[in-house]
């Protein structure tokens, strides 16, 4: 992921909830709260020069990240950051919220493109319903407002054979297509709220079977080394000793 060469991961692990806007959890949450409730915590940073450029038409060019919306809103992108949990987490407790954040207005005014219409298979655009190509922006470019409301758009489980991972996705900027202004989010820290299994579903203690998907979520995860000795990983480890 382009976006990991500008995060500073690292981590902390509490008891309590840590209190943000920015904010989803798990729609069920059944018997969460007669468990005890851990929070992993990443601290993210983000560079603008690695995220932000300008295209030849000056409109926004966005180079890092997938472009996530409904078709004519402005065109923003998502990055994804990927959790390592320990192997006994009870996914449907899981609760991410976004604190400590600082956001920066970006010099200037700037143009943002809209999300292009879906395509059919024989490459027709499918327009909704009041856009067309004459007419390709949506409501949302007549607000004046910073768009999309929140930095945190969506998370889901992540798991990777016995490695269990949470993948977010982090909307960077915010857009005001009245004013030109683009809000950039510059740093943040990820907190993933989460109990696990009264029994545990998998040993906490056995080595990751496949040295091959252990080197994938090596990769993945922000948080690999802090979390690895809960799969049995020693800390002194290289790559190439990975089991």
């Amino acid at each position: 992921m382009t976006a990991s060469r500008t995060c500073i991961p690292t981590i902390a692990v509490c008891l309590s909830l840590l209190p943000c806007a920015n904010h989803l959890h798990a729609q069920d949450t059944v018997n969460a709260t007669q468990r005890n409730t851990e929070t992993v915590a990443v601290d993210v940073l983000l560079q603008q020069q690695a995220l932000l450029s300008t295209s030849a038409k000056g409109e926004a060019l966005f180079v890092a990240g997938d472009y996530m919306g409904k078709t004519g809103d402005p065109a923003l992108p998502v990055l994804l950051y990927h959790v390592l949990l320990p192997p006994d987490v009870d996914y449907s407790t899981l609760d991410v919220q976004f604190t400590d954040c600082r956001t920066n207005a970006l010099k200037g005014t700037w143009t943002v493109g809209a999300v292009p219409p879906v395509r059919s298979r024989d490459d027709q655009a499918l327009w909704p319903d009041g856009l067309d190509a004459k007419n390709p922006r949506s409501a949302a470019y007549g607000q004046d407002v910073f768009l999309p409301v929140s930095h945190l758009a969506a998370f889901r489980p992540f798991p990777k054979r016995q490695w269990r991972m949470v993948e977010i996705q982090v909307r960077p900027f915010r857009y005001n297509a009245v004013s030109g202004q683009l809000l950039l989010l510059e740093s943040f820290r990820i907190a993933v709220s989460f109990a696990r299994h009264s029994r545990p579903t998998l040993s906490t203690r056995s080595p990751a079977m496949s040295s091959f998907i252990q080197q994938q979520v090596r990769q993945l995860a922000v948080n690999f080394n802090e979390v690895m000795h809960e799969y049995g990983v020693r800390k002194d480890a290289g790559k190439e000793d990975a089991p």
